[in-house]
């Protein structure tokens, strides 16, 4: 299955900030991919989120059948992506798979940085 950006996460990134960080939430039913920006401070109407846990407790997430990831930009490039996630639980180290990071990045049809990591 193919995984694709939700219309209202292809216009956050759009127009996100050059440097910054977003969670992102793959549904495993859809191949959808839903971004929120991390941000210490929750705003729903915003789409800010301090953590994958704060979604779920607001009702973002409703299902189990999700995996999480956080991606951080530096000069609207990809710089850090983050596999783990406490909405992973079940898989080994809370972690994505490089093939599904991979798959997830190519969606997102940003530029990586030449000092391009991800974690773990």
């Amino acid at each position: 299955m193919g995984y694709r950006l939700d219309d209202l996460s292809a216009s956050l990134l759009q127009k996100s900030p050059n440097d910054c960080m977003f969670l992102g939430v793959l549904d495993l039913a859809s191949g959808e991919v839903s971004l929120y920006y991390a941000d210490r401070n929750c705003d729903p109407q915003q789409r800010r989120f301090p953590g994958h846990e704060e979604l779920v407790r607001q009702g973002i997430i409703q299902t189990k059948a999700v995996r999480g990831f956080c991606f951080q930009l530096k000069g609207h490039q990809i710089w850090r992506f983050y596999r783990n996630s406490v909405l992973n639980g079940e898989l080994p180290f809370s972690c994505l798979s490089a093939h599904e990071m991979d798959k997830i990045m190519a969606v997102l049809g940003l530029e990586m940085s030449d000092d391009f990591e991800s974690y773990p």
